[in-house]
């Protein structure tokens, strides 16, 4: 069953993990982010960079004051109630 697997990945330009434990999950789920992006590198495509959020952005715009304690759920809150 295998060798079937890594042939079909080898010819999908694909990649082939044997995750044995738990704990090998997400040490393979990072590597296998590069085999992802291996369409946008070879169609040379731009892509949208994630950043962090930017508390100084929206204070500035909507001259809301940010509580203290989880700023992020309040800003991701407040730009998903406009958006709506």
């Amino acid at each position: 069953e295998n060798r079937q697997t890594r042939w079909m990945a080898c010819v999908n330009k694909g990649k082939f993990t044997h995750i044995s434990t738990r704990a090998d999950v997400q040490e393979n789920v990072q590597k296998y982010i590069t085999v992802l992006s291996r369409p946008l590198v070879i169609n040379k495509a731009k892509h949208k960079v994630w950043s962090a959020v930017y508390l100084d952005y929206v204070t500035e715009q909507s001259d809301i004051r940010v509580p203290a304690s989880r700023p992020t759920i309040f800003i991701w809150t407040m730009r998903w109630s406009m958006h709506m």
